[in-house]
């Protein structure tokens, strides 16, 4: 057979004008017409050949495969006809291809990549468009599946097995692009030259690179694939298969056309994560904002590929790579890769934004739509930059707790040095691309009274004149805008400084956001209320917000705006203060918001009231020392008596009467006592004089700050 296969092999390969007359065959111009109209028109010559080549392929050696992948070979006349094949017949030539061809470990890999380049993608990235579904049970013989031809049956056991052109060409290509290892996918990038990239894998394992301590912004030509791709006299320090990878990538796959060249696209930045920064700086895209579908598609896929999880933890973190320990000779170990910040700046915000086009895009208040993509990719972006943060400080940690001559020449406090200096710069770099903070806050104030004004006027008028913000997109917005606000909080606390901002005006809620009727106790019980999700990270962020920014910043007695009595009766007992707030979210809540609302009441207590509730004593039972310890003990006693006292069960609706009484009381006893200290002491020495500790329930409690505790909680329990 394999003497047969040789012999069809070599007189098929002086035949040229043969293959060239099988796969284009003259045609008169109602054929042609015919051609371009039915999807069913292949030749009985054309079919006859499509199972010879691919009957060839299966038998030949590799070193006669590696010719049929020339040129104009036998392998290029099929996907010369793909255009024109039916499903069955597509599905010859991808399986003889996949498992004859690219999966031969004999066949050189350059050979292959050629091949696939020059033919492959181009041809079957052309099929995209064709959508029409193929009942693959009716086709004959039945197709025997293989890894990438599978199709997916989460559907209906009953319901017959579907397939399209579009999606088997996909699964084609995405094998041999995504799959580590196979084809145009390889888990080490070797070859690189490391100046040229930052690879989140090899992060601990490249050697380190210089860092340029006078250089603050380095030209994209010098750091990204993209301006490789683009100098041929550096092209060597690429890999082919990385090359031509990147060359299909912002070339070939068109990643907005349709649904699957832009999936195509994120699958493979998702597994080639080192190539997402040079892919910023070589594709355009139109993000002017504007309402069009242009803009909404080009800004939809930027969030897709900011998306990505970027694993920066994933080794075992050493600050030295083993492979380059020398037990002998200890000086010659490599630091950690410490990269600049051009090399990773496009991980967090790409190129393509900058401050003008995202401050357009956030006060775009025509549109909420486009309002709310803008926050969501400053809102990713914080998300990206608090990661590489994270990265860079636990860098910093592992050497400054590893031994100093591990690091040769260098030493640690340089080392450290060098890698405080790349948080810095980085800081600033993504600071300079960001709205400023005034445009921020003016967003928040503007949504703010937008908001209420639209409801004042809908209540009296029944109409409004201003944007209506529906409840679902008020609270997507709300949420997406404090989470911009919280990461500019937590990552450039000098603008918030600057601006004298009260932190604590943030914790001003809409009554129907606290006194929520399906909100649960347990975090175990789903939400009714499918905006809980979206209220309670509105909290969440809320909460990181008052925990991360500096006490000047937060007024805990600054009284809150509570809806007027003649609208709703039912929020008379709405806190008074912005302690009170907290106090409300802290007992109603449950799971990350509750946990993040105790942070904050405990930073609240010791800012208000610790040095009044430990510098004196009102009794004897009553710890005088002025220790943190002590002041940790008195705020858990406040918090562990105000959920004690609320006394909620774990399911059904809370009992908001109450709570509010809880909220009144509390601030009644932290906030106007806190203005001076001999209201404190009378109050305390009254609760002090009236209570009585003979329950059982107090035994453990009778010291120090379990005192307080038994105060408060008896004396809520008799007034309740």
């Amino acid at each position: 057979m394999i003497s047969i296969t040789s012999n069809v092999l070599n007189e098929l390969q002086i035949r040229t004008k043969l293959i060239k007359n099988i796969c284009e065959p003259a045609k008169d111009a109602s054929s042609k017409a015919a051609k371009r109209t039915t999807g069913d028109i292949l030749s009985k010559s054309q079919i006859i050949w499509i199972d010879l080549v691919c009957s060839i392929i299966h038998q030949a050696s590799y070193t006669e495969k590696e010719k049929i992948l020339d040129n104009y070979g036998l392998a290029s006349s099929l996907y010369v006809l793909v255009k024109i094949c039916p499903y069955s017949e597509i599905y010859k030539i991808l399986s003889a291809t996949h498992s004859f061809i690219l999966s031969d470990p004999k066949i050189k890999n350059p050979t292959k990549i050629k091949f696939v380049n020059s033919f492959v993608f181009d041809h079957l990235i052309s099929l995209f468009t064709n959508t029409e579904k193929v009942n693959l049970d009716a086709l004959s013989p039945p197709l025997d599946y293989n890894s990438f031809t599978k199709v997916d049956q989460s559907q209906s056991v009953a319901s017959p097995i579907v397939d399209s052109i579009s999606d088997i060409c996909f699964r084609f290509l995405k094998s041999i692009t995504c799959k580590k290892g196979f084809v145009l996918s390889f888990s080490k990038l070797n070859n690189y030259n490391p100046s040229q990239y930052f690879d989140p894998s090899q992060a601990y394992n490249n050697l380190n690179v210089p860092f340029g301590s006078n250089e603050t912004e380095v030209s994209s030509e010098k750091d990204s694939i993209s301006a490789t791709v683009n100098s041929l006299h550096i092209k060597k320090f690429i890999p082919i298969d990385r090359y031509q990878l990147f060359h299909a990538l912002t070339f070939k796959i068109k990643h907005l056309e349709t649904k699957r060249h832009s999936t195509l696209s994120i699958e493979i930045l998702k597994n080639n994560p080192e190539l997402i920064s040079s892919f910023w700086k070589k594709v355009k895209l139109s993000l002017e904002p504007r309402l069009s579908t242009l803009y909404l598609v080009n800004i939809g896929f930027v969030l897709k590929v900011l998306s990505i999880n970027i694993d920066l933890f994933n080794q075992k973190i050493s600050p030295v790579s083993k492979k380059f320990i020398n037990k002998e000779h200890t000086s010659s170990i490599s630091s950690p890769n410490c990269p600049q910040v051009p090399q990773i700046i496009d991980y967090i915000l790409p190129c393509s934004f900058n401050r003008l086009l995202l401050s357009k895009g956030v006060q775009f208040t025509s549109s909420p739509l486009i309002q709310y993509m803008n926050l969501n990719i400053i809102g990713h972006s914080m998300k990206k930059l608090d990661q590489f943060r994270n990265w860079i400080q636990h860098n910093i940690k592992s050497i400054e707790n590893s031994n100093h001559i591990n690091f040769g020449l260098e030493s640690s406090s340089q080392l450290v040095s060098h890698w405080k200096l790349l948080d810095s710069r980085l800081l600033q770099t993504v600071k300079r691309r960001l709205p400023e903070w005034s445009v921020i806050l003016s967003i928040y104030r503007n949504f703010q009274s937008t908001t209420s004004v639209q409801k004042a006027c809908t209540a009296s008028n029944g109409t409004s004149n201003i944007i209506d913000y529906s409840t679902s997109s008020k609270t997507l917005i709300l949420e997406s805008l404090l989470r911009v606000i919280s990461g500019y909080v937590k990552n450039f606390p000098d603008w918030i400084l600057e601006s004298r901002f009260d932190i604590g005006k943030l914790l001003s809620f809409e009554p129907s956001y606290l006194f929520d009727s399906s909100a649960r106790i347990s975090s175990g019980l789903p939400d009714s209320d499918p905006n809980m999700k979206f209220k309670n990270l509105i909290f969440y962020h809320v909460l990181e917000c008052v925990a991360k920014s500096p006490s000047d910043l937060i007024s805990w007695n600054g009284t809150t705006n509570i809806p007027s009595s003649k609208d709703s009766n039912e929020y008379i007992n709405y806190p008074k203060y912005n302690f009170g707030i907290a106090i409300m979210i802290y007992l109603t809540k449950s799971g990350i918001v509750k946990a993040s609302s105790k942070n904050v009441l405990v930073k609240a207590l010791s800012e208000v009231n610790s040095t009044h509730a430990t510098s004196f004593s009102t009794s004897s039972n009553l710890n005088t020392s002025t220790s943190n310890d002590l002041n940790s003990h008195v705020n858990s006693a406040w918090l562990d008596s105000l959920e004690i006292a609320s006394n909620c069960s774990k399911s059904g609706a809370i009992n908001f009467n109450r709570i509010s009484n809880l909220v009144s009381l509390a601030e009644k006893a932290i906030i106007s006592t806190s203005t001076s200290l001999y209201k404190f002491i009378d109050f305390v020495k009254n609760w002090s004089s009236d209570i009585t500790f003979d329950s059982s329930l107090f035994e453990l409690l009778n010291s120090g700050p379990g005192i307080m505790a038994s105060i408060i909680l008896q004396t809520w329990l008799c007034v309740l």
